[in-house]
């Protein structure tokens, strides 16, 4: 038995044999996963050096691309400056481009080629209402640095109550109250010694003329004596978009939009006129005034170096906590407009057409009086018949009117504003008569007669409307018939402020103009002729205001004078 037990239990045993065959297979196979492990990590560690190399590759590379491009946009600015001075010195006096129409005209003569005008003698000193720090050390009086004329500062403004609005390197601006007319401007006072380069200082000058947009702010009278030079300009009583920010903390996206869309515009239009403006932020940024829907305004901003560093080292920091919550939208246009490569970089025209700002658009202009950002039916009709009117006025009378236009603030133009924005489709700052067809016909205004005003309306061909030449042709009579409209109308031609319009200073005005046969001496002729109403050769206030409130009719007079200046009217018009 126990034999037999025993010979059962040895094939019962444990078979210690194959039992260590097996763990050395085991540990064979983990060596060998080992191995490949650490294969697998020494492969990717490689990749990932590989990768790493590459994209230091890459960042030299691109860095010598931006260096490239730094060094053309620096050549390029170069030769830019060198043109615009050599322009300059060929030009023999300060003397603005500015559109050729007869309406346009009234702009060149109201802001963009009003002659700059000298004070007289008598207020050489800068006179008694200008802060002490600028009226400059007594001596001799310096030399106009632009061109001279008769006017004094004091005599048009009122600086005793007026407040400082800023300070600059030049000087300081200035809240100013209009003597005759009662209207408040803002006046930056250019210290002529802080002066470091009047070159740039003329350019800058005529760069502001030159521009009419609803959110450019407007340069309405330079003038001029022995120390400082004023630069009259629009006042914005709203405040900074910095400011609006601080205080509600944050916008809604369709606000935003409403903003950014605004700035672009500017932004557009002022590279359509080779024009750039290096320093668009928030603190540049003007509220005309303090409505909740008011309209911003660019102001002139820094030419500063490190601004310029700034934005060639293409350097930003977005914090996750403020992002989160915007729409993909508005960051991909975020993104576009910080796209560090020029050529690859989203441009102001093409950021009014980027799908976040078109869905916003129609919100944008819907308060023109429509739906969708539409004129009403009854706003686009009363416009046409404004639009008949106007174009049946004389020339001189049209002129005068877009001199009023142009100095109108944004409340006084009301629903006009609007109505300009809801035409500007693409919201370059002009209009088309293409525009204006599609949108007086989507309120249902059109017909042959509305196709054929809205033509004549481009009155120096170019295929566009300004935003000055649209108010001008779409404001109530009862705006330009006001007295204090007129003052200022009529100081825009009355260069030397004898309270006289003579034919030479009608004949400067339109001068400015970059087609002169728009303004031949028959022109020229005509136009004197509608506001000389008895015939003495000026045409004084009271003429002016009895030609802008309908009474032209001519009153007869045979004495010698009148027949004399008949006689030389005739001799000039041949």
């Amino acid at each position: 038995m126990k034999n037999r037990i025993f010979n059962l239990s040895r094939y019962y045993a444990p078979n210690t044999t194959a039992t260590k065959t097996n763990n050395s297979d085991q540990q064979q196979q983990q060596q060998q996963q080992l191995q490949q492990q650490q294969q697998q990590q020494q492969l990717q560690q490689q990749q990932q050096l590989q990768q790493q190399q590459l994209q230091q590759l890459q960042q030299q590379q691109l860095q010598q691309q931006q260096l490239q491009q730094q060094q053309q946009l620096q050549q390029q600015q170069q030769q830019l400056q060198q043109q615009q001075l050599q322009q300059e010195q060929q030009a023999p006096h300060c003397a603005p481009a500015v559109s050729a129409s007869p309406a346009a005209a009234a702009t060149t003569a109201a802001a963009a080629g009003l002659p700059l005008q000298q004070p007289a003698a008598a207020a050489a000193a800068a006179g008694p209402n200008i802060p002490p720090d600028l009226k400059g050390a007594p001596g001799a009086p310096a030399s106009p640095l632009l061109v001279p004329g008769n006017l004094s500062i004091n005599d048009i403004f009122d600086f005793a109550n007026g407040q400082s609005l800023g300070k600059g390197s030049y000087g300081q601006v200035l809240k100013a109250r209009d003597l005759k007319t009662g209207a408040t401007r803002a006046i930056k006072v250019v210290h002529k010694p802080r002066i470091e380069n009047v070159t740039r200082l003329k350019r800058e000058i005529l760069i502001m003329k030159r521009l009419d947009h609803p959110n450019i702010i407007k340069l309405f009278e330079v003038y001029e004596d022995a120390n400082n030079l004023y630069l009259v300009l629009e006042l914005c009583t709203g405040g900074e978009l910095f400011e609006r920010i601080i205080q509600s903390g944050h916008f809604s996206e369709r606000y935003a939009a409403s903003l950014m869309r605004q700035v672009f515009s500017a932004a557009a239009y002022c590279h359509a006129n080779n024009v750039m403006r290096r320093d668009l932020k928030p603190e540049n940024l003007l509220y005309a005034d303090s409505s909740p829907l008011s309209a911003l305004k660019v102001i002139d901003g820094k030419d500063n170096q490190s601004i310029l560093k700034r934005v060639q080292s293409g350097e930003y920091t977005f914090d996750p906590r403020h992002w989160r919550r915007i729409s993909e939208g508005a960051k991909d246009l975020v993104r576009r407009c910080l796209t560090y490569i020029p050529s690859k970089r989203i441009t102001a025209q093409g950021a009014l057409s980027h799908p976040w700002l078109q869905q916003f658009a129609a919100a944008a202009t819907a308060a023109a009086g429509g739906e969708g950002g539409s004129l009403s039916s009854r706003l686009g009709s009363d416009l046409i018949e404004r639009f008949k009117s106007f174009q049946r006025l004389h020339k001189l009378k049209r002129l005068a009117i877009t001199c009023v236009a142009y100095q109108l603030t944004d409340s006084e133009i009301g629903m006009l504003h609007a109505a300009f924005a809801a035409l500007d489709k693409n919201a370059d700052g002009v209009l088309t008569v293409s525009e204006m067809l599609q949108g007086f016909q989507q309120c249902g205004v059109e017909g042959e007669d509305v196709v054929q005003t809205l033509q004549q309306l481009d009155t120096d061909g170019n295929g566009t409307i300004d935003y000055t030449e649209f108010i001008a042709a779409s404001i109530d009579h009862k705006i330009y018939e006001q007295e204090s409209a007129c003052q200022n109308a009529f100081r825009v031609f009355d260069l030397d402020g004898d309270g006289k319009i003579s034919l030479e200073e009608l004949q400067k005005v339109l001068e400015t103009s970059y087609i002169k046969e728009a303004f031949s001496k028959e022109t020229v002729m005509e136009m004197m002729r509608e506001g000389d109403l008895n015939n003495d050769g000026m045409i004084d206030f009271d003429e002016f205001m009895r030609m802008m409130r309908g009474r032209q009719r001519k009153t007869e007079s045979s004495s010698p004078l009148a027949r004399a200046r008949a006689l030389l009217y005739r001799r000039y018009d041949s």
